[in-house]
This record gives C-alpha cells, sequence and structure tokens, in this order.
C-alpha cells in the first residue's frame, strides 16, 4: 500500500477544505453573470438564508453601513469570516472544536435571522413562486 508524505496529505487536505469555497463561488459567479441571480430562488422561489449578503458586502464596500445591515444583519460577520479563511489559509487555524462551534453559532444565527425576516415581511427575502423554474415545470404539467 502506497503512503503519502506527511507534507503532500496536509496539501492533499488544505485543498479539500476549499473545495466547498470553489463550488459556491463558482455558482455564484455563474448565478451572477447569467442575470439569474440566486440559483435558488430561481429555482424555487425561496430565498437562502445568506439572501441579501452579496448586496450587503456591496454597500460595506461603500461604507453605506446602514443600507448593508438593512441588505442583510449579518454582514458584520463577513469580515471576521475573512480574517478566519486567510488564518487557515497561512495555516494558522484555531483548534477543530472551537471552529466547529464557531461555525454551529454562524449557521443558527443564519437561520434565525432568516426566519425573522421571512416572518415579518422583509422584503429581501419575500418568497415568489410564480417566478421560480419549479412553478414554471408544474404549470407546464398541469
Amino acid at each position: 500500500m502506497l503512503q503519502t508524505p506527511p507534507a503532500a496529505a496536509q496539501e492533499q487536505k488544505k485543498r479539500f477544505r476549499l473545495l466547498p469555497a470553489t463550488l459556491l463561488g463558482i455558482v455564484l459567479l455563474v448565478g451572477i453573470y447569467s442575470r439569474i441571480g440566486c440559483p435558488l430562488r430561481w429555482l424555487t422561489g425561496l430565498a437562502c438564508p445568506g439572501c441579501g449578503m452579496t448586496r450587503a458586502l456591496a454597500a460595506l464596500l461603500r461604507l453605506n453601513f446602514s443600507a448593508a445591515l438593512r441588505m442583510h444583519p449579518l454582514v458584520c460577520l463577513l469580515p471576521l469570516a475573512a480574517v478566519w479563511a486567510a488564518l487557515g489559509l497561512s495555516g494558522r487555524r484555531l483548534p477543530q472544536r472551537a471552529e466547529r462551534r464557531l461555525i454551529a453559532v454562524a449557521v443558527v444565527l443564519f437561520v434565525v435571522i432568516y426566519l425573522i425576516r421571512l416572518f415579518t415581511g422583509d422584503p429581501v427575502v419575500k418568497p415568489d413562486f410564480s417566478s421560480s423554474v419549479l412553478h414554471n415545470i408544474l404549470s407546464f404539467w398541469r
């Protein structure tokens, strides 16, 4: 059985960790440049928990903090996520247990904020089933 050297194994692990972010980036770029916007909303008519984050980031980069918070209340997590990603790419990481807890807290925050926005009628996450691909397919079969 062939064993990979420790340095090669570490490099392989690093590339594997970058795979989900790379795939997400590709999907987002395709969505943005093909003018379908959010792929989930285009397909189902439902906004995802991160809906508005791209517009929030754009507003944040223009230093328009109030607009950024209106687009997505968790935009303040983006600088922290960027620092965390930079540390991970440089080889310095938090303990695995701490990383798992931070990810769990972020996921819970995104879901809770999403549900609050959905049930309070936030226009950014308002469902629009009638313009979704899924609705068009189901309407065609009727």
